[in-house]
């Protein structure tokens, strides 16, 4: 008996790097389709991705916040994902 994925399914909702970042490159490193780091004169640090679709990348993008060194990465998630009803499969049959 497997679980149902929707009992493990959490959503991050919302990414973002706090200051203090020192640009050591984990984050880009656990997930670069998130995360980019900049060596800039002016800018230097971790910077999140935007228009990125956080959807199944929920993983990496915890390994990376756990891998910080500085703890600086940081994310809110939405688990009402888990209460959501398996879709209906219409494609079998007449409907209404």
């Amino acid at each position: 008996m497997g679980l149902d994925k929707r009992e493990s399914l959490v959503a991050i909702t919302k990414l973002w790097i706090e200051k203090g970042c020192i640009a050591c490159g984990l984050s880009e490193s656990n997930c670069p389709e998130v995360f980019k780091v900049k060596h800039g004169k002016w800018v230097k640090g971790a910077t999140v991705i935007e228009g990125v679709d956080y959807l199944g990348l929920e993983e990496k993008i915890k390994q990376a916040a756990e891998a910080c060194p500085v703890e600086v990465i940081k994310y809110d998630e939405d688990d009402d994902l888990k209460n959501v009803p398996p879709p209906i499969n219409r494609s079998m049959g007449d409907w209404d």
